[in-house]
């Protein structure tokens, strides 16, 4: 079973030298920075290295990644993630003689090192034989690297006995060591192999009769962009059998990796050609000779759909334009439509230089496709899936995967007059009431019930605006300070119209009159109006991130206001909870017991079945306010 593992993140905003044009950084940085870093940052225990470019066909990846940092940072020109285990072993690569010599003057003769911004952050992985990690395309908690019991194609449940296959593509690479080896261990009646090279054809053919001497092979050297030769590849299935049960869209290039204005169109548009036309002529005819009988359309797409370099913007386009074409088929209850993302597998493809992070086996992918045309997987039909996913968990959340329409192409964002009826959230029924003031409301934080509903759960960020100061705390930070006030002013959205709030932090040490702050951004959590993600704005604690919640708020008799926040636990920090109280004109206003004792009790009952709650709660202690009248005070 791989084990999952917690990595060390780390975020570089990157910025072109003067006088580099935009075509000169990307060019620099992705086809001579990259490779010259490759090797050594394997020594030092580089895991996975991803590159965002800011192109105008990847501002919203870009934007997305990075709004962590808490501010728009589409005024940068790329951005870099390096996934390690060790962040002092990753450090220890800033002083070899190597980076020192060469990579240094690299980065000197195309970036701006004076604007570079970093972070550093989490990441949980799937490692599997120490060696492998796929992260942030995760859809699944297990992911694969090779064959696994599910996928077994000699596994009775995907046997393919008296089935006709189709692969093209079958020449090489993944359709031949994958897809026609994997298909030919499910003992199928006949497995029709088609690629331009007729001669690799003839390996292939030994490779699959290796494998599994009862099963027929047909060679039949097909190109797929031109309609006659598909037209007489499927005239050859049906005068030798009538019938084709499943169709494995192998066939792809990718060609042609420059920005749009520096690119010669006819390789641009090769990758329509093969990728995207190909498919159109191989499905064409495939449902010709289905008709109404049950078959199976797989096309092996990629997940370059969803990855938006402009620097590859061919294949990628060509891939996601199949994913689309998938969901438009799969209104046809007689044919299952798939679009399978293979693993990142060693091909010619895939760039030479990335060969050794390719670690997905064909036999993945093989395995993978040989499961999709089963009865169990017909739920993903329409849909997109990675091989490196689980297919066990897949089938436990097909119900989750078909009420919410996962894994399909379409628009993110909400349309329709509806999500305009409550703009602020605002919550209209508190979901406990206490006589103790006017309004408490209450709801558990999101870390301890997951599967509650959030919308309107919380307060306005207009209510939340203002000055507050910490009245009561467990985080040791706060408890040998004094006068502390947050003040909450809303920032403009983000492009992605996500909301801002500027954080800016005073207070004294018990031991000096000396004022310090702390300056941050926090970035509101998609779904949930009570949740914000809080970063640093300063050189120190840039690197430093944490996730909060208001899980209570409430008015004071009398005039004030009062909520109590959830943090959750950092790689610096324990988990914790602030109660922040203000009076009129966010003057400071002190809890009286009563007050005080009334919202533990409502904490109490709400924590009741949470004994983590319960323990941050008791270990609740007053922060020094020096405006408080000691008499009386909790």
């Amino acid at each position: 079973m791989p084990a999952e593992e917690k990595l060390i993140r780390i975020t570089a905003l990157l910025f072109r030298k003067e006088g580099i044009t935009p075509k000169e950084f990307y060019h620099h940085w992705y086809e001579i920075h990259g490779p010259k870093m490759l090797d050594l940052s394997l020594r030092y225990g580089v895991l996975e290295y991803r590159q965002y470019h800011t192109t105008p066909a990847a501002k919203s990846t870009l934007d997305a990644v990075a709004k962590a940092f808490g501010k728009e940072c589409l005024s940068c020109d790329g951005m870099a993630e390096t996934l390690v285990r060790d962040l002092d072993t990753y450090l220890r690569m800033q002083v070899d003689p190597e980076y020192l010599e060469k990579i240094i003057p690299d980065e000197a003769a195309f970036m701006d090192k004076s604007k570079l911004e970093f972070t550093i952050g989490y990441e949980y992985a799937i490692i599997e034989d120490g060696k492998a990690v796929k992260t942030g395309e995760a859809f699944t908690r297990t992911l694969h690297r090779d064959e696994y019991d599910a996928i077994d194609p000699t596994s009775p449940a995907l046997s393919q006995a008296g089935k006709v296959i189709v692969v093209t593509g079958a020449s090489q690479g993944i359709g031949k060591e994958g897809i026609v080896r994997q298909f030919a261990r499910a003992k199928p009646k006949a497995i029709v192999i088609a690629a331009r090279n007729a001669e690799k054809l003839k390996e292939t053919e030994a490779l699959a009769l290796e494998v599994e001497p009862t099963v027929e092979i047909v060679r039949v050297p097909t190109d797929v962009t031109k309609e006659d030769s598909v037209k007489s590849l499927f005239d050859t299935v049906q005068q030798k059998f009538g019938r084709a049960d499943v169709l494995v869209n192998n066939a792809g290039v990718s060609v042609g990796h420059t920005n749009v204005d520096m690119m010669e169109l006819d390789d641009y548009w090769q990758n329509f050609e093969v990728n995207v036309k190909g498919v159109l002529l191989t499905t064409k005819y495939f449902l010709r000779l289905l008709g109404d009988a049950t078959g199976t359309i797989i096309n092996i797409s990629s997940q370059a759909a969803w990855n938006e370099p402009e620097v590859s913007a061919g294949y990628c386009l060509s891939k996601l334009a199949i994913v689309k074409l998938c969901r438009q088929m799969s209104w046809r209850p007689n044919v299952s439509v798939v679009a399978l993302h293979p693993g990142t597998v060693k091909s010619d493809i895939v760039p030479e230089f990335f060969w050794r992070f390719a670690e997905d086996t064909p036999a993945l992918a093989g395995g993978t496709a040989v499961w999709l045309t089963t009865e169990e997987a017909r739920f993903m039909s329409g849909r997109f899936i990675s091989a490196n996913w689980c297919v066990k968990e897949l089938v436990a959340r097909k119900e989750e995967i078909e009420q919410e329409g996962l894994c399909k192409v379409g628009m993110i964002g909400t349309v329709g007059l509806d999500q305009f009826k409550n703009p602020n959230f605002s919550l209209k029924a508190p979901l406990h009431v206490s006589t103790m003031g006017k309004i408490i409301s209450l709801r558990l934080p999101a870390l301890y019930d997951p599967d509650a509903p959030v919308q309107n759960s919380g307060p306005s960020i207009d209510w939340v605006s203002g000055r507050w100061h910490i009245s009561h705390s467990s985080l040791p930070m706060w408890l040998d300070k004094r006068n502390c006030t947050v003040d909450y002013t809303p920032l403009a959205p983000n492009s992605s119209g996500v909301l801002r709030l500027d954080d800016m932090v005073h207070y004294q040490t018990l031991t000096s009159d000396s004022v310090s702050q702390i300056h941050a951004v926090n970035t509101g959590w998609e779904g949930n109006p009570a949740g914000w993600t809080w970063r640093g704005t300063g050189w120190i604690t840039q690197f430093i991130s944490c996730d909060w919640e208001i899980f209570g708020y409430g008015e004071l008799s009398g005039g004030g206001d009062w909520m109590i926040m959830h943090f959750r636990a950092t790689w610096l920090t324990k988990a914790g909870l602030d109660l922040f109280v203000r009076g009129v004109d966010g003057a400071y206003r002190r809890l009286d017991e009563s007050e005080y004792a009334s919202i533990v009790a409502e904490v109490e009952k709400l924590a009741t079945d949470h004994t983590e709650l319960l323990s941050l709660l008791s270990q609740f202690k007053p922060v020094k306010n020096d405006s408080e009248n000691p008499t009386g005070a909790v």
